[in-house]
């Protein structure tokens, strides 16, 4: 009798397969899209979410709950998800609220929990950040990326909102310096963090900046998008101080998050040694491309994300990404933020890196030569 091989069969072949001859797999997978990549048309650098698969494990169990009885509605609270960030993360899973990615539950918090109408936004920063305070009924206050500004903003009576490690320029502010921030507040008023790129900063431990949540008002949101690599199943969490705990369900979606997503999660979170690899190689490539851009002459912001915020003196940003585009890499103009000069690369490994470099030696070679032919017209 001939047994029928599902996909799950397919992945669950790996189980008794010695660790060092998967290790050698994986490098033979690496090397096999480094060279494609050196083919590949288009290098794209605009993006901040992870350029790998998740763990296969983790696809695995988002096919086990299609499998399921998808005919019927998920855990609405997501359960087994919240024990599990509990248990991770060290609190109480009634301060953890599941929901759809962090543009959602930022939403919900700032239209239910936040008490301010006007709520003061790091600037530049991601344009989610007053899109979403927009959708919510408030007014976008946009102040300096620094503590004093955001002291200032909380004496006004504000809200603060902050993305950290901030997009598009990759600053953090460390725990000090938030706490400092956060014992300024209200009791009304709430200090709502943004930790999607979280995972890529190491200034201090992952979850500093989440234990201020245990003593202020402090709202922290999360996502499995970035450096877990499940931007497609949309899902994330927060994490709220114990004096909103009472009112996390006006945070959560109020028939839950699919089962998919929610499984994925799940097994994502048992699966970390995974998601440190991938992000160890793109900080330690974070560190060699900034050098490599500051030996070209670029100025490079300190980055604690997973891309570079880059400006060359006397180039314009958009003149500077058209370029690259001419030349197959594309990265992310960020004019639209107040920054005209700067661009946005992420970084990917090392040979996008390469890509990268190659294709900017080209691009500062032909403006020189351009200006330089202007100048003698």
């Amino acid at each position: 009798m001939i047994r029928a091989v599902g996909l799950l069969d397919r992945y669950r072949q790996y189980d008794d397969v010695p660790p060092e001859v998967l290790v050698a797999a994986a490098e033979r997978r690496r090397e096999r899209r480094r060279r494609a990549l050196a083919r590949a048309e288009i290098v794209d650098l605009s993006r901040t979410e992870s350029p790998q698969m998740p763990d296969p494990e983790v696809v695995n169990a988002a096919i086990a709950a299609l499998r399921g009885p998808i005919n019927l509605p998920p855990d609405r609270h997501a359960a087994g998800l919240r024990s599990a960030l509990a248990e991770r993360l060290g609190v109480e899973a009634a301060l953890i609220a599941v929901g759809h990615g962090i543009s959602d539950l930022l939403e919900r918090v700032l239209a239910h929990l936040a008490g301010s109408e006007e709520v003061a936004v790091t600037w530049p920063s991601h344009p989610l950040l007053p899109l979403a305070i927009e959708r919510a009924g408030k007014k976008a206050r946009p102040i300096e990326r620094t503590s004093e500004a955001l002291a200032r903003a909380a004496s006004a009576g504000c809200d603060l909102l902050i993305c950290n490690p901030d997009d598009p320029t990759g600053h953090y502010f460390t725990s000090a310096q938030l706490a400092a921030v956060a014992q300024t507040l209200r009791c009304e008023q709430l200090l709502i963090v943004d930790e999607a790129l979280i995972d890529y900063q190491r200034r201090e431990h992952r979850d500093a900046v989440l234990r201020l949540s245990n003593r202020c008002n402090v709202v922290l949101l999360r996502t499995f998008s970035k450096a877990f690599g499940l931007a497609g199943l949309r899902i994330g969490y927060a994490v709220l101080p114990p004096t909103l705990a009472h009112r996390a369900g006006f945070v959560t979606p109020t028939l839950g998050v699919s089962a998919p997503a929610v499984a994925a999660a799940t097994e994502a979170l048992m699966r970390e040694s995974w998601v440190e690899g991938q992000v160890g190689r793109i900080v330690a490539e974070r560190e060699r491309l900034a050098r490599e851009l500051r030996a070209r002459g670029f100025d490079v912001s300190p980055s604690e994300a997973n891309f570079l915020w880059v400006a060359k003196l006397g180039i314009d940003g958009r003149e500077l990404a058209r370029a690259l585009e001419r030349r197959a890499v594309r990265v992310a103009s960020r004019a639209a933020l107040g920054d005209r000069a700067r661009v946005r690369i992420a970084v990917r490994d090392r040979a996008a890196s390469d890509r990268l470099l190659s294709a900017l030696d080209a691009c500062l070679a032909e403006l020189t030569q351009g200006r330089a032919h202007r100048s003698r017209s």
